[in-house]
């Protein structure tokens, strides 16, 4: 998360340079922050499963079916 700020803050500072008209500039913008929030939604299967086993100390974590984590398994897994 600090490095998805830090980047959405660095393309704001390089994009708010002269020559680049406003619209690409918002357009760019969005683009950039919406693929970092993609990359993150994407991995968030493995950020939970993560958590889950140190959680629960690596017994069980896999064999707990509930919804959020089906969820997440059909989003990593397309």
């Amino acid at each position: 998360m600090i490095f998805a700020i830090y980047s959405s803050f660095y393309a704001y500072i390089k994009l708010g340079k002269p020559g680049i008209s406003v619209e690409i500039r918002t357009l760019v913008l969005k683009r950039h922050i919406i693929a970092i929030i993609l990359y993150l939604v994407g991995n968030l299967y493995i950020f939970a499963t993560s958590v889950a086993v140190v959680y629960n100390g690596a017994q069980g974590a896999a064999t707990v079916y509930k919804p959020w984590k089906i969820f997440l398994k059909i989003l990593y897994f397309s």
